[in-house]
């Protein structure tokens, strides 16, 4: 089983002060991440990590259902994922971050600006790959199919010489919610070529595309 390990953080550092004042890395800096010292020993060291979680879901889940008013049809399909967690590697690619503001929003800038305390100024300070801050929630739901239908009644059919006509409209991925706690664009995407490809790496992501969303619209005829 396949488990992601490292240290945990407790937001940005923010001065020089609260740096010397606490455990530290010699490489930690104002807008780096603080680590913990999980085992209070007074001291960072290797001996501070810990497991943080794995790229397994608690459950999947899905609904569909089909059912018909009159001579309308609707059918839909919902289906997500909750409980699991991606190593985001996008955190670590300036090119990333620079265009998605989850990254630079309330971030660190100085000590008089500090943001919301938890999200670092880029890569400064102890290496962001070897602690949890990549690690995020890919928890999702998604509206995986949603279709409109409407049957023409049958007089109306056997005036044009036909025994059943049906319009529709249809759509994929409509509708895409994921928590605030993932960052990316898409919770599903994971990276599976080259190194990645191991079977002991499971749950790296980065580069993801968005999940495209669809509608078409068409007719069905019966003669």
């Amino acid at each position: 089983m396949i488990q992601f390990y490292g240290y945990k953080t407790n937001g940005v550092w923010n001065s020089v002060e609260e740096i010397n004042a606490n455990p530290h890395f010699s490489n930690d800096v104002p807008g780096g991440l603080r680590i913990v010292d999980t085992n209070n020993d007074g001291s960072l060291t290797p001996e501070d990590r810990v497991p943080l979680g794995n790229p397994y879901p608690d459950f999947t889940w899905g609904i569909t259902n089909t059912f018909q008013i009159k001579n309308f049809d609707i059918s839909f399909l919902i289906q997500g994922v909750q409980g699991i967690d991606v190593y985001n590697g996008d955190v670590y690619y300036n090119e990333t971050v620079k265009w998605n503001k989850a990254y630079t929003k309330d971030r660190w800038v100085s000590a008089e600006n500090p943001g919301n305390g938890k999200v670092p100024y880029l890569k400064l300070g102890y290496d962001i790959c070897l602690t949890d801050y990549p690690l995020q929630d890919a928890s999702y739901a998604c509206l995986r199919n949603f279709t409109l239908g409407y049957t023409l009644p049958s007089t109306a059919a056997r005036k044009l010489k036909l025994s059943g006509v049906r319009f529709y409209v249809s759509g994929s991925n409509l509708l895409y919610i994921w928590g605030s706690s993932y960052k990316g664009i898409n919770p599903e995407s994971r990276l599976t070529s080259s190194q990645y490809s191991s079977s002991m790496i499971s749950g790296y992501q980065r580069g993801g595309f968005p999940l495209t969303s669809t509608i078409s619209a068409g007719f069905d005829i019966n003669f």
